[in-house]
């Protein structure tokens, strides 16, 4: 992590969560306005195949973080795996596609996910997209699709330095990240 504006940063999110509180089925954040994807965070990564997201083979050295879970469903506890980049699609809603698989005793947990970029458009057969004018390029991660799984706490944790997914605003000043959590039970 870094406090240096434009700089990429590695960085964490925790969700905690009593266990008697209705499970989780969605996460959105919202990154501070001005903070990018770091066009270099991908250099000589190899994306996860979408069929490799499936079956949850992807290679731990393509990762681009870790998550930890805490449930008390298991005995064992934390519960660890990788995040992974997956193949990107040519829509802006499919380009920076994002995987959790998470090793859980006798099977994977697999939670597909998307980061997108405000004013991203779709990229044309043979050309290299581009973004809206009126756009004002926030970035935000949705997870929509979590099983019914009880945690009392799950930290992901992205990668720093060049592989780092996202940089720094320009200008040094106080950024927040909005988060929305939505139950299971209202899905």
């Amino acid at each position: 992590s870094t406090d240096q504006a434009a700089d990429p940063v590695g960085l964490t999110f925790n969700v905690a969560s009593a266990a008697t509180n209705p499970t989780i089925g969605r996460v959105q954040v919202q990154f501070p306005l001005g903070m990018e994807v770091n066009p270099a965070f991908a250099n000589g990564l190899t994306p996860c195949s979408t069929a490799n997201v499936t079956a949850g083979t992807c290679n731990s050295a393509d990762a681009i973080g870790t998550v930890t879970l805490n449930t008390p469903l298991l005995s064992t506890n934390p519960v660890t795996g990788f995040v992974y980049l997956e193949t990107p699609g040519t829509t802006a809603a499919t380009r920076y596609r994002v995987a959790l698989i998470v090793q859980l005793p006798g099977q994977k947990l697999i939670v597909r996910g998307a980061v997108t970029v405000n004013g991203s458009t779709d990229i044309p057969t043979g050309g290299t997209g581009s973004t809206s004018t009126s756009s004002t390029g926030q970035v935000s991660v949705d997870f929509n699709n979590i099983p019914d799984l009880g945690f009392t706490s799950m930290q992901i944790a992205f990668n720093s330095g060049t592989r780092a997914m996202v940089v720094n605003p320009e200008t040094c000043t106080t950024a927040t990240f909005a988060g929305t959590f939505t139950p299971n039970s209202s899905s």
